[in-house]
């Protein structure tokens, strides 16, 4: 016999399933405004948001550790607001970096904006293939258009960060 609480988990899962199915038949999620992509992002990505453990910065860098290394990059949400990065100067491997303070610059056809670090550290490596092809930012900006990896000196930095969730509200607040 099947139990209430299993036809939940059922109705629950085939419910993930159409939304998923929703967000991926729709023939471009670059023709998604910010917000639907952001919902379709989340949907799509929350069991693994929470696994990655990425943290966002009220200037909407991001950052997602392994171990004592984190890896740096620009959300959504920014890389929209920039639109087409055509420049990308990111500090350089060696370079110590401060939370919150400048670390280099990104530029795009209608704008120009400051990168600010999310963490204290040392730069260890920094994505040339931005630096080749900034459009890598717009295009992937949680994957391939990471910007640098930076061996953090004060760890409980990172806890100062909004994850997910309140990342989307103060998106949200600020709308």
């Amino acid at each position: 016999m099947v139990s209430g609480v299993h036809v939940l988990r059922a109705t629950q899962r085939a419910g993930r399933a159409y939304q998923v199915a929703k967000c991926l038949t729709n023939n471009s999620t670059s023709r998604l405004s910010t917000r639907d992509w952001d919902l379709c992002h989340r949907r799509l990505f929350s069991s693994s948001e929470t696994l990655l453990g990425r943290k966002y910065t009220d200037k909407h860098e991001w950052i997602q550790m392994d171990g004592k290394i984190g890896t740096v990059g620009i959300s959504h949400y920014a890389q929209d607001a920039l639109g087409d990065v055509v420049y990308a100067q990111l500090p350089d491997v060696g370079q110590d970096v401060t939370q919150k303070e400048e670390c280099g610059a990104l530029e795009s056809v209608k704008a120009a904006s400051e990168l600010y670090s999310p963490v204290s550290g040392k730069v260890v490596e920094k994505n040339a293939a931005v630096e080749e092809k900034p459009g890598l930012i717009n295009m992937s900006c949680y994957e391939k258009g990471w910007l640098f990896k930076v061996e953090l000196s004060k760890p409980g930095e990172v806890d100062e960060l909004m994850d997910e969730d309140q990342y989307q509200q103060f998106l949200k607040s600020n709308d």
